[in-house]
């Protein structure tokens, strides 16, 4: 299940200890956690490199997690609107 305080994103790539999402780069907070599509805790470095993700923020501003969403799953988390 997933957390109600995220964000949606497309990931365009992970280069520890950053991470590029929606054309943003963000760093991966200590102890972050990135799950894959079967919900698997997966290290970066194995981590797809693109897809529809959420993702929420520690205090610091850094993304502590990050859920790469299944076929199922993107349809209810659209991008937000470009402004």
């Amino acid at each position: 299940m997933l957390p109600g305080n995220v964000t949606v994103g497309e990931l365009q790539g992970i280069d520890y200890p950053y991470v590029k999402i929606s054309n943003t780069v963000y760093r991966l907070a200590p102890g972050s956690r990135i799950r894959d599509r079967q919900n698997r805790i997966v290290v970066p470095v194995s981590a797809p490199q693109s897809g529809r993700v959420v993702f929420n923020f520690d205090s610091l501003g850094q993304v502590l997690g990050l859920w790469i969403l299944t076929d199922l799953e993107i349809p209810y988390y659209p991008l937000p609107e470009k402004k």
